[in-house]
């Protein structure tokens, strides 16, 4: 007989902090040019994590690893409004999502209590939660689940506790129930290059937007993949 017990739990809360500048000048007739950073300070905490683990704050991106940086520049070549050419470029970066505090770190459990089961009525066994709401739970693999009672019902003979979802330590930022990050781990960045023209021809009417209108765009993006994040896989 098992004693099935999944589900996830704790809580976690991500900190992002912003800094953005931004400016614009015309330094030319019918040129304008725009540039602009944005800094960005992150952590992701570990779920449900005591504070005698080894890492509290597995992923903790600091001012200098997020620095996105932003030009771009438009050309009116006419100055009637006819034709213009622009063209940007940017640093753009991702957030980490609060799921990997839940499944990497600690977040969830999966575990399942074995028994033998000697005799065929069932009346008799009823599982009930603990005070955190877990059925099988316990450090090691003798840990017994928990019964109405206090107590386990004649009839069972206990033969494991089988944690699958818990973690190797094996790496220096490795517990039992966090896995491990990589050194030196990267936020995952994507960088922007656009070229575009848009032309009109035809009388223009401001009100009315008369004329006809074309435009062709060079675009590129570049996704580079940020450093694994885990070092350590359960089999």
């Amino acid at each position: 007989m098992d004693v099935y017990d999944t589900g996830s739990q704790g809580k976690a809360t991500a900190s992002t902090m912003v800094s953005m500048r931004r400016m614009a000048w015309t330094i030319a007739k019918g040129i304008t040019v725009n540039v602009g950073l944005r800094l960005d300070r992150e952590y992701l905490p570990a779920e449900d994590q005591p504070i005698t683990q080894k890492i509290t704050k597995p992923i903790n991106f600091s001012w200098g690893d997020k620095i996105g940086p932003r030009i771009g520049a438009a050309w009116d070549v006419f100055q009637n409004g006819k034709m213009k050419i622009f063209g940007g470029y940017g640093k753009y970066y991702d957030q980490m999502k609060l799921n990997v505090a839940i499944s990497s770190y600690g977040g969830q459990y999966w575990q399942e209590c074995w028994y033998a089961l000697m005799e065929p009525s069932l009346a008799n066994i009823v599982p009930a939660y603990n005070s955190q709401g877990r059925y099988c739970v316990g450090p090691d693999s003798t840990s017994q689940a928990n019964f109405a009672g206090g107590s386990t019902p004649t009839g069972l003979v206990f033969l494991e506790n089988q944690n699958l979802r818990a973690s190797p330590t094996t790496c220096s930022t490795c517990s039992t129930t966090e896995e491990g990050t990589a050194p030196g781990l990267k936020p995952t960045r994507s960088t922007t290059r656009t070229l575009a023209s848009t032309t009109r021809s035809g009388p223009i009417s401001p009100s009315r937007g008369d004329g006809i209108e074309g435009a062709w765009t060079l675009r590129s993006r570049t996704r580079p993949s940020s450093t694994r994040l885990r070092v350590a896989r359960r089999s």
